[in-house]
């Protein structure tokens, strides 16, 4: 299968913007909900309002992420089931064998 160049260049896009930690902390917070706005996500990965929402804007410029105006507040949705299946099998497949991080222990003393 030949790839044609916009489809390279849209995929790089999303899986770059999928290459940061925090982003992609976001994405799986919102599998996880039907919508959530930009204070319960930054609850969610233990990030600051201010940047939480840049990292969210890069996720909706590159169509990973949909938002809606709710009232007063913008709720952010995963755009699409394919979009969300990508992360959770990403996340299964490339994370497979890490150990989880065990808390620092520090000498007595």
């Amino acid at each position: 299968m030949a790839l044609e160049d916009r489809t390279a260049d849209v995929v790089a896009r999303r899986l770059a913007a999928l290459g940061e930690p925090t982003r992609l902390k976001l994405v799986m917070a919102l599998r996880e909900r039907e919508d959530a706005s930009v204070h319960e996500l930054a609850e969610a990965v233990g990030g600051t309002l201010p940047n939480v929402s840049k990292h969210l804007q890069v996720l909706y410029q590159a169509g990973l992420i949909t938002r809606r105006k709710d009232g007063n507040f913008v709720r952010y949705q995963v755009a699409g089931d394919a979009v969300a299946t990508l992360v959770a099998y990403s996340v299964r497949i490339l994370g497979a064998g890490v150990r989880p991080t065990e808390p620092r222990r520090f000498p007595k003393g």
